[in-house]
């Protein structure tokens, strides 16, 4: 039994072949002038409908594809992971950021890294803040202090100056390591980041294939536990001892703990300013 172009449409749009008897069947009840104008008539609007749907449904999926491309996920809001997140944000990425503490700008004493020396940014680190936005990059530096040497104080008492370049135009800036990082954390929020903390990841299923999804587990700082697919990209900015670098069988990694430590001394005011205000200072010893 030959079937209509109707039934064919149908069967196109439905995917169901049992339909073309009833179809048919009942359009052979009309008159055949009637049926074939009907039948072309109809024809043409559901290939219409059809052509117009399968339009939709590709916009659908390359949009959600590029959608998927364009979320990116990051394993720690430290310093990497912070300043990363400003950055794919100004470039127009979704971001979602976990990170294992309680946030820092909470100033409990659960959340303090201890002590910590200020963070000097030399042309390394000024090349990594240059990728900010311009006025984000500007109000940073403004946290700092520029440095343009160092100062060495020997053990007899001399004082050595060692300039960083060859005049005042070269030199580093000087940071407060977790004010650059409340900073860095209030940016990305302000630029629309979600930041997730008291998220500790503790499990990395990583994808079969290209469609599949990374899964990444976390504990959770209340209790519990945490699992999130993540179709795009996951960044590790985990520090050190990152786990999701532990996760990647391609990536072999050992670390040594260093024997030796620092002293931190704090000047009062008034000894202080006999020093030089744009030095790094350094007192030599053992």
């Amino acid at each position: 039994m030959s079937r209509s172009p109707v039934a064919a449409a149908l069967e196109y749009v439905l995917g169901a072949s049992v339909l073309s008897r009833s179809c048919t069947e009942t359009c052979h009840l009309r008159p055949k002038s009637i049926h074939r104008a009907s039948s072309l008539q109809l024809s043409r609007a559901a290939m219409a409908e059809m052509a117009a749907r399968d339009r939709k449904h590709q916009e659908l999926g390359d949009a959600l594809v590029e959608r998927r491309r364009h979320e990116v996920t990051i394993v720690g809001a430290g310093l990497v992971g912070s300043l990363l997140a400003v950055v794919l944000r100004s470039r127009g990425y979704r971001v979602t950021v976990y990170e294992g503490r309680r946030d820092p700008r909470e100033g409990t004493q659960e959340n303090s890294a201890g002590r910590s020396i200020n963070l000097v940014a030399t042309a390394r680190g000024l090349k990594a803040l240059s990728t900010l936005p311009p006025d984000v990059s500007t109000r940073l530096k403004a946290l700092g202090t520029k440095v343009y040497g160092r100062v060495i104080h020997t053990e007899d008492g001399q004082i050595l100056s060692q300039k960083y370049g060859k005049d005042d135009d070269e030199y580093n800036i000087s940071l407060s390591r977790s004010k650059l990082n409340d900073f860095l954390l209030g940016e990305a929020e302000k630029a629309g980041a979600c930041i997730k903390f008291g998220h500790r990841l503790c499990n990395v299923k990583l994808p079969a294939d290209s469609e599949s999804p990374t899964q990444l587990e976390f504990t959770m700082g209340g209790g519990g536990t945490c699992l999130t697919a993540c179709f795009g990209p996951v960044i590790g900015s985990d520090g050190a001892g990152s786990a999701l670098r532990r996760a990647v069988p391609a990536f072999e990694a050992s670390s040594d703990i260093l024997a030796a430590g620092y002293k931190e001394v704090l000047l009062p005011a008034h000894c202080s300013q006999t020093l030089d205000q744009f030095g790094l200072h350094i007192w030599p010893r053992g």
